[in-house]
């Protein structure tokens, strides 16, 4: 009988003496595996997201200011359209020279209007031709080169007609020009009685 509960009780002693086994690992290692991949995927669909406003930002900001200015290499006759707080004009650079330190730029104004406009400023941004490039340290490097004037005009632009004015431009060899925008601002018009 000793012998019998010897054996009984030995398996129950060996039991308390031996230290409890912790539990299973819980297998977390495919879930965290899937949880990284939808986390990714949901970070590429927010680049892709971001990537698509940006190019949204900068086309409705490029027809916003589409005719808020007119770039132009002198050297190419050409007329652009600029529109103003009171109607739109056509510009163009017909003629430069050299004047002082810098260049004498003629400028014909179109008014379109039957109105003839008064109380216009050309805000004139110039500096040497811009080089084509992908590196935004070439670009950056051009912006800095650029220099801005503003030019109050004190003729009464015509109505349907050009009219031509004289601007000069300090500060620029005139073998390096090759670049100059125009933008303008209109305050008064002005039309006929009958």
């Amino acid at each position: 009988m000793r012998n019998t509960l010897a054996l009984i009780l030995l398996p129950i002693c060996l039991s308390a003496c031996t230290p409890p086994s912790s539990p299973p690992a819980p297998q977390t290692e495919p879930k965290a595996d899937a949880l990284a991949a939808r986390v990714a995927a949901l970070e590429e669909k927010l680049e892709a997201v971001n990537q698509g406003s940006l190019q949204d930002i900068a086309r409705i900001y490029k027809l916003e200011t589409r005719y808020h200015e007119a770039q132009f290499d002198p050297s190419e006759p050409k007329f652009q359209r600029i529109d103003t707080n009171v109607g739109s004009f056509a510009v163009s650079v017909d003629d430069v020279s050299p004047f002082g330190d810098g260049v004498k730029v003629k400028i014909s104004l179109g008014n379109l209007s039957s109105a003839s406009a008064s109380g216009v400023t050309l805000h004139l941004t110039y500096g040497p031709r811009q080089v084509e490039s992908e590196d935004p340290k070439v670009n950056l490097a051009w912006l800095n080169k650029l220099k801005s004037k503003d030019a109050e005009i004190t003729e009464r632009l015509l109505p349907g007609s050009w009219n031509p004015v004289s601007i000069v431009l300090p500060g620029i060899d005139p073998k390096e020009f090759g670049y100059i925008s125009i933008s303008m601002d209109a305050t008064t018009i002005s039309l006929r009685k009958n």
